[in-house]
């Protein structure tokens, strides 16, 4: 998949399948980064030994506009490496902001279900707690604020 499809995937989903894809587009560039760091040492070394090679001069111009492609594609290939690190430690912490406030959330509704069963279990013997109503409003509240 493309950086901008991945892109727009994660701006809909906040799944691990969109975050894994970018990981290895991303272990992709570095083995292609490889590649033409490689390529360059090549070049370079058939242009050292150009004269053992028995290279014309049109053969030399190309290995010229060879060098000046490679390093293009090398400076390109790098800027689109770090921009895709920089989006996935941008999406990254939206998906970590997003688990925060959910957490947030959930935590709340977690303190609103425990309050009268606190209630209950303190007050057991006192007053109006003594009732049984009160355990039909520990299990209605839960249902009530789950709805």
């Amino acid at each position: 998949m493309c950086g901008d499809d991945l892109e727009q995937e994660i701006n809909k989903s906040v799944s691990n399948r969109q975050l894994l894809n970018m990981f290895t587009l991303e272990k992709s560039l570095v083995f292609y980064l490889n590649g033409i760091s490689s390529n360059k040492r090549v070049i370079e070394k058939m242009r050292v030994n150009a004269p053992k090679l028995n290279l014309s001069t049109a053969n030399l111009e190309y290995l010229d506009d060879l060098t000046i492609e490679n390093s293009q594609c090398y400076e390109m290939a790098q800027v689109y490496s770090q921009v895709l690190a920089g989006l996935m430690d941008a999406r990254a912490s939206v998906i970590s902001n997003n688990l925060n406030v959910m957490m947030k959330n959930l935590n709340a509704l977690v303190i609103a279900v425990s309050v009268p069963s606190f209630f209950r279990r303190r007050g057991r013997d006192v007053g109006i707690f003594r009732n049984d109503w009160i355990y039909k409003l520990e299990i209605g509240y839960p249902l009530f604020l789950g709805s």
